[in-house]
């Protein structure tokens, strides 16, 4: 069945439990592994064979679904970590196994027999240290039963060996999630992002912007690459530095990330890569702020050509780039009308409209007559706002309004094919694709919205920003304007950009005599560190906020020394 409908040859199953005493799979002890829900969801793949024994396995320790996507981290250095998992039995004589490392990074090796219906756990070393510091680690452990004479199954494994990667969702120090009371935020140093609207009733309609971020559209060698991060299914996206929030403001948190590493991994044909990073600050406002502004979401993107890190498993000369957009692909669910059956699994039925005048993309709900009619007025918009960097722009270079039936759902389970994406990306102009019964027809549609064009080019310090506003209006056209409208005058105040002033660890806007008092007491009083982010203290850019940014400040402010302009890590 499984290759008849086109799949790699494995046959993903989920089994969901209800919690009773003494049930478990074959193998488990009773009771282990439940979540808090008392719900357990455990995938065990399993490979096809023309005669039995069967078998499966299934990934204990870390308990993902892969050890790839993204890599995993190790750090050089600091001890090891282990790769664990289950192998099963499940046809109906002994299943005899072999399974190894084919990596000198990984080490174990066993050998054995399994009875019917029963599992044996077994346990790999991934380590980071020697000869395994500072690399790309591309391996697999296989897996060699005896099922129809012999049957090989090759488990991939990808790692990071450097303390220059963050194996982002999965470290805690690369996501966060706020909540205002009007809507509650996800984001991750990957991109990612999602909006749910706290005030709806229906708790099964509050995801309204879902499983879209940032997107970096290129080609390299005549091949198309699209960085982005869109769903556990659809990762193009890596880490090089945390998630941070700042605190400072009585109106809003910033969360910051820099030098997010957009690539894509695909061994062993090719290893992708880009030569951008993408910087990022997220604005998300506080229940003391205006109603308006709670209901939108301000980020600053700036995309910069870089080079790849010295893990890279390439590391080719620079010689240019090709042209590169730059933007946002972004799901938008407004709520829509299920005829009352809140079980029922249905696409989210969504119109797409553009207002020219003011250039916001939007989507609106729907509401069956006589049941939700409020649904039509509600609005989820995506706008630019010019944050004050050069070419910055309120009118989007290209807004395109798929069909998910499309552009998404056929690359099962869910997710972007490069080609689709980048040719959306590179569209100028704004185009809502027709549905069933033409434009504006009720579908399930995501938008591709692209901020900038980068024209092919050689600079090697080439970059680019945008800012651009999300945000949701349940009541019409006229709130969405006014609410976009309070969103662009916010960013054109003197809010922007002032927690990215080096040497203004007080994050009042100005480096002064307070500044000064502030690092004094940290560096010498154990007061408090730095608020995000941290490079904001680091006058020396040295690496360290230590006595020596404390000289330099003092020099600037009360002798008229040379201003601080080093800080690491600032756009």
């Amino acid at each position: 069945l499984a290759q008849n409908m086109g799949y790699d040859g494995h046959l993903h199953i989920q089994y969901i439990c209800d919690r009773h005493p003494g049930t478990a799979l074959p193998g488990q002890d009773a009771g282990s592994e439940w979540t808090d829900n008392g719900v357990m969801y455990l995938e065990l793949p399993e490979w096809q064979v023309t005669a039995a024994p069967r078998g499966s396995y299934s990934l204990i320790e870390p308990n993902y679904s892969n050890w790839y996507a993204p890599p995993l981290k190790v750090s050089p250095g600091k001890g090891t970590r282990p790769l664990t998992l289950r192998i099963y039995s499940i046809g109906n004589v002994d299943l005899t196994y072999d399974i190894y490392s084919d990596h000198d990074c990984i080490t174990g090796s066993y050998s054995g027999t399994i009875a019917p219906r029963d599992s044996v756990t077994v346990s790999f070393t991934l380590t980071g240290d020697g000869a395994c510091a500072d690399s790309f680690i591309d391996a697999n452990i296989v897996l060699v039963t005896n099922e129809a004479g012999k049957k090989t199954e090759y488990i991939k494994v990808q790692a990071i060996s450097s303390d220059d990667y963050y194996e982002c969702p999965r470290d805690p120090e690369t996501v966060d999630t706020l909540d205002n009371g009007a809507l509650k935020l996800y984001v991750n140093a990957n991109s990612q992002e999602w909006i749910w609207d706290m005030e709806l009733a229906d708790t099964t309609l509050r995801e309204v912007f879902f499983q879209g971020g940032t997107i970096v559209a290129t080609t390299r060698d005549n091949d198309t690459l699209v960085g982005r991060y869109m769903g556990d299914n659809d990762q193009h996206a890596g880490a090089q530095d945390i998630l941070c929030v700042n605190d400072q403001n009585a109106d809003f948190w910033v969360l910051h990330t820099t030098k997010t590493f957009m690539h894509d991994f695909e061994p062993p044909a090719d290893y992708k890569w880009y030569w951008w990073e993408v910087n990022k600050e997220v604005v998300f406002f506080k229940s003391s702020a205006s109603d308006d502004l709670k209901h939108c979401v301000i980020k600053y993107i700036k995309v910069k050509r870089q080079d790849p890190p010295s893990w890279w498993p390439e590391q080719p000369t620079f010689n240019g780039y090709d042209d590169t957009y730059i933007g946002i692909a972004m799901d938008v669910d407004c709520p829509y009308d299920t005829a009352g059956d809140d079980t029922k699994d249905e696409a989210a039925l969504n119109r797409g409209r553009y207002d020219e005048t003011n250039y916001i993309a939007y989507q609106t709900g729907f509401g069956r007559a006589g049941e939700h009619p409020e649904y039509n007025d509600y609005l989820a918009g995506i706008a630019l706002a010019d944050g004050g960097e050069a070419g910055e722009s309120t009118q989007p270079y290209g807004a395109y309004n798929v069909k998910n039936d499309i552009h998404l759902y056929p690359q099962s389970p869910w997710g972007w094919l490069d080609g689709d994406l980048y040719q959306l990306a590179a569209t100028s102009g704004v185009t809502i694709e027709d549905g069933p019964s033409g434009a504006d027809s009720l579908v399930d549609r995501t938008w591709v919205f692209t901020a900038r064009k980068i024209d092919a080019g050689s600079d090697p310090d080439a970059e680019a920003a945008f800012t651009v506003i999300e945000v949701v209006a349940p009541n019409g056209l006229s709130e969405l304007q006014t609410r976009v409208a309070a969103a662009r005058s916010w960013v054109s105040s003197a809010n922007t950009g002032k927690w990215r002033t080096c040497g203004d660890v007080t994050g009042d806007g100005i480096v002064d005599v307070g500044d000064v008092v502030y690092l004094i007491s940290y560096v010498f009083r154990s007061g408090d560190p730095v608020p995000c982010p941290e490079g904001r203290g680091d006058v020396t850019g040295d690496g360290i906020v230590d006595v020596g940014d404390v000289v330099y400040l003092i020099s600037y402010v009360f002798r008229s020394g040379d201003p601080p302009t080093a800080c690491p890590g600032l756009w």
